[in-house]
C-alpha cells in the first residue's frame, strides 16, 4: 500500500495509503472501502461458506440456529408468496394502516396500545424513544435501563426540511412504496406528506437536543412521569422488559435526554391520530422492506441508489447482516471455525505494555493534581483485559444455554463515558484537573473543530501505544528489519497504525452538499460530524501547507482529490463542512495526520525537519512554567508576539488603548476620573498632551 514516491514528512497519509486509494475498487453496493472493511468482508465470506453447507447432525445448536435463519432469509421464493400476506395481517391486527384501510377507526387508535401489542407479538420498534440496558455508571455491578432518542438513520437530512435533496427523494420513495400496497396515488401523496412533516419535526428535535444529552442522568420512573406526564412510562418500560423483568415507580432509570422527551410529548399531543398511525405503520415497512417481495426490494434499492450512489447488495450479504444480529451465536460459530485462539496471548502482552505505558505517562503529567493523578493511576491498574472474545464463548454449554428457548439478546453497549472509578463507575475529577483538561483540549479543538471523543483519544492513544511498544523493545531488544522493506521497526509502527485509517469514498458520499446545523460552542458539546469554522481553518492551513510545498517541489496541485480522495479538494474547500453524515469521526485523513503532526516521537523516527508538514513548530502539547501553570504551545507563541508588540508600542498609545477599553466596558466617567487621579492620566482628557507623563 505504501506509495514510495511520496515524502512521509510531507503527507504521511498519502505515503501510507496512496496506493490503496489508487488501486482499491469500491464495491458497487458500498459508499466506501477501508482496510477494516476488507477484513470484515473476508469474515463475512467465511461465515457464508459455513452457513451454506448442508446441515449435519453434529452441528452445534448455535450453528443450526444460524443456518435456519440464513436459509430462511435466502428463500426469496417463499418471501414472494408469504411476506406480503404476513405484513398485511400485522396491519389488520394492529387496527389497520389508515392510508390503505378505508375501515380504519380513529376512535379506537391509541399509539401506546399499538406499541404494546406489537411488542407482545415480538416486534422491538423504537417509534418515538429507544430503550437499552446499560451498565450503571454509578455501580458497575448493576444494570440500568437507559431511555434515549429513537434511531432515525436519515434524521440529519430530514432536520433540514422538505427542500433538502435527500428529503425529496425520501418522500418520493414513501409514495412509491404506498402505491405498491395499492394506495391511490393522490391519497398516498397527501398522507405521506403529513407523515414526512411529522418525521421532519421529530428529526429536528432529535438534532437540536442531541448535543445536550447527559451521559448519566438517573431518576425514578415516578420522577420521569412527573416531568413528562402524558406518556405512561411504567407501562411502557415494563412492556419493553416483559416477561423477564418488571420495574416499579420507585426504580431508577437513566434518562439521557429529558429535554427531548418533553419536546416529544408536545409533538405527540399536537399531532393528529391518523398521522401517528400512518407514521407507525410506515416505520414498520421501513424496518422489514428487505423481507418483502422483490418489487418492494427493488424500490428500496432505487432509493438507496439516489441517496447513497450505491447499487444493490447481494442477497447473501443482506442475510449475513441479519445473522449478525444474533451476535453471540455468530461470534461463537466464527471463533470455533476460523480464529486462531493462540493469538490472544500476543495481544494480551501488547495490552499489558500499553497499560504500563499509560501509568508512566500519567505519573509525569504536571497538569493533573496529585489527587486526580492517584485516581487515574489506580483506575488504570484495575482495567481488565478482554481480548478478541470472552473465554465463555468457547464453552458450548454456556452458549447453548444462552439461546435456550430462543430468547432475545439485550445488548448492553458502551456509550461516551466520563472519568471512572477503578470498578467502572463514574467519579468526577477535581475541579482543578477538569479546568486543566479543558484548557489543553482547546488546542485540539482548533485542529479538529468540535472534536469528538474518538478524535481526542487518537492523540493520546497513539502516544501511549508507542510508549508501550518502546517498553517492549527495552525489555526484549530491537526487532529485526522486515524482509523486503527498508523501514526500521519503529517506522513500521507508525506505518501500521496509519494503515488502519486507509479509506476510499465515493464522491457522492464524501462531497454531497450538506448544510447541517452548526454545533454549539465549547469543548465536546456534541458528537456529530459537523465541525466549527476554526477547525475548518486549521484543516485548510494544513492542506495549504501540503499544497504549497508540493507546488514548490513539482509545480502541480496534489490536492486534486477528485481522483485521489484522501482529503479535501482544492476546488471544493467550502464543502469541507459537509462531512460524511454517517460517520461520527473526523475523516480518516485528519485522524492520521493531526495526531502524528503533534508527536515528537513520529518526527524523530522519520527524521522530519522542523517546519515540515509532519513536524510543525507549533504542536498541541503543553509547556510547564516555573510556577507549574500549564499553557498551550500555540498560546505561548501568541504571548511572545504580544510581548514584542508591547515593547514596540509607545506608552501614550498603550494608555489610550487601555483606558478606551474601560470606557467600552461601560465604566462610569467618575470611576475613570478616580482611576486617572490615582494611577495615571488619560492623555485625551488633558488640555495639553505635554502634561501627561
Amino acid at each position: 500500500m505504501i506509495d514510495t514516491t511520496v515524502d512521509p514528512c510531507h503527507d504521511f497519509y498519502k505515503f501510507v495509503c496512496g496506493n490503496f486509494i489508487k488501486n482499491s475498487v469500491i464495491p458497487d453496493h458500498k459508499t466506501t472501502i477501508k482496510t477494516f472493511s476488507i477484513v470484515n468482508d473476508r469474515a463475512k465470506l467465511q461465515l457464508k461458506s459455513l452457513l451454506e453447507k448442508p446441515s449435519h447432525q453434529d452441528d452445534s445448536k448455535p450453528l443450526k440456529l444460524l443456518k435456519t435463519v440464513y436459509q430462511s432469509c435466502m428463500n426469496t421464493t417463499q418471501m414472494e408468496t408469504e411476506s406480503l400476506i404476513f405484513i398485511r395481517r400485522v396491519f389488520k391486527e394492529m387496527g389497520g394502516w389508515p392510508v390503505i384501510d378505508p375501515n380504519w377507526n380513529e376512535r379506537k387508535f391509541d399509539w401506546k396500545q399499538v406499541l404494546f401489542r406489537l411488542r407482545r407479538s415480538g416486534w422491538y420498534l423504537n417509534f418515538f424513544v429507544a430503550m437499552q440496558i446499560d451498565i450503571d455508571a454509578k455501580n458497575s455491578s448493576r444494570r440500568i435501563l437507559t431511555i434515549t432518542y429513537p434511531h432515525i438513520s436519515n434524521y440529519r437530512s430530514l432536520s433540514k426540511g422538505v427542500n433538502h435533496t435527500d428529503t425529496q427523494a425520501y418522500y418520493d420513495h414513501m409514495v412509491r412504496v404506498l402505491s405498491l400496497f395499492g394506495a391511490p396515488k393522490l391519497s398516498a401523496s397527501v398522507e405521506m406528506n403529513e407523515v414526512l412533516e411529522f418525521e421532519i419535526s421529530l428529526s429536528k428535535i432529535v438534532a437540536s437536543d442531541k448535543a445536550s444529552a447527559s451521559e448519566y442522568n438517573p431518576m425514578t420512573i415516578k420522577e420521569l412521569q412527573e416531568s413528562v406526564h402524558s406518556i405512561p412510562w411504567l407501562q411502557l418500560i415494563n412492556n419493553y422488559l416483559a416477561p423477564e423483568q418488571m420495574l416499579k415507580s420507585r426504580d431508577v432509570v437513566n434518562v439521557t435526554l429529558l429535554k427531548f422527551l418533553k419536546n416529544l410529548e408536545d409533538l405527540l399531543l399536537n399531532t393528529n391520530k391518523r398521522i401517528l398511525a400512518n407514521y407507525m405503520f410506515w416505520y414498520i415497512v421501513k424496518k422489514c422492506i428487505h423481507h418483502l417481495p422483490q418489487k418492494f426490494r427493488e424500490r428500496n434499492f432505487d432509493y438507496l441508489r439516489v441517496v447513497k450512489g450505491t447499487a444493490r447488495a447481494a442477497r447473501w450479504d443482506q442475510c449475513i447482516k441479519e445473522i449478525d444480529k444474533l451476535n453471540v451465536a455468530a461470534s461463537y460459530v466464527y471463533v470455533k471455525n476460523f480464529v486462531n485462539t493462540g493469538n490472544k496471548n500476543l495481544v494480551k502482552e501488547m495490552a499489558t505494555y500499553i497499560q504500563e505505558a499509560f501509568v508512566d505517562i500519567a505519573q509525569n503529567k504536571s497538569w493533573l493534581d496529585s489527587e486526580t493523578k492517584g485516581r487515574v493511576i489506580l483506575k488504570a491498574g484495575k482495567i481488565g483485559q478482554r481480548i478478541g472474545f470472552p473465554d465463555e464463548l468457547l464453552n458450548d454449554s454456556v452458549v447453548e444455554e444462552f439461546y435456550k428457548g430462543g430468547s432475545e439478546i439485550i445488548h448492553a453497549f458502551d456509550g461516551r463515558r466520563q472519568p471512572v472509578r477503578r470498578k467502572g463507575q463514574i467519579e468526577s475529577w477535581t475541579p482543578e484537573a477538569v479546568k486543566s483538561f479543558k484548557e489543553k483540549s482547546e488546542c485540539f479543538v482548533g485542529q479538529y473543530g468540535n472534536m469528538t471523543i474518538p478524535e481526542s483519544a487518537d492523540n493520546g492513544g497513539f502516544k501511549i501505544a508507542y510508549r508501550g511498544y518502546m517498553k517492549r523493545v527495552k525489555q526484549n531488544g530491537e526487532e529485526l528489519l522486515s524482509p523486503g522493506l527498508s523501514y526500521s521497526p519503529r517506522q513500521m509502527f507508525w506505518i501500521s497504525v496509519a494503515t488502519n485509517g486507509c479509506a476510499k469514498y465515493r464522491n457522492k458520499a464524501l462531497w454531497e452538499v450538506r448544510q447541517y446545523q452548526r454545533p454549539r460552542s465549547g469543548v465536546f458539546p456534541g458528537y456529530g460530524t459537523v465541525h466549527e469554522p476554526r477547525g475548518f481553518q486549521q484543516r485548510f492551513q494544513l492542506l495549504d501547507r501540503i499544497g504549497d510545498e508540493s507546488r514548490r517541489q513539482s509545480k502541480t496541485d496534489v490536492l486534486d482529490f477528485g481522483s485521489h480522495q484522501w482529503g479535501v479538494p482544492s476546488t471544493a474547500r467550502k464543502a469541507l463542512g459537509k462531512s460524511v453524515n454517517t460517520n461520527v469521526h473526523a475523516l480518516e485523513y485528519f485522524r492520521v495526520m493531526v495526531p502524528f503532526m503533534n508527536l515528537e516521537d513520529f518526527s524523530r523516527d522519520f527524521d522530519c525537519r522542523t517546519g515540515s508538514v509532519m513536524n510543525p513548530e507549533d504542536k498541541c502539547g503543553s509547556v510547564v512554567m516555573s510556577n507549574s501553570t500549564v499553557i498551550n504551545v500555540p498560546l505561548l507563541k501568541f504571548l511572545k508576539n504580544v510581548a514584542l508588540l508591547l515593547r514596540s508600542t509607545k506608552k501614550r498609545t498603550l494608555a489610550n488603548y487601555m483606558l478606551q477599553g474601560m470606557l467600552c466596558k461601560n465604566l462610569s466617567f467618575r470611576l475613570l476620573k478616580e482611576f486617572r487621579e490615582q494611577t495615571l492620566e488619560f492623555p485625551r482628557l488633558e488640555e495639553s498632551g505635554r502634561a501627561w507623563k
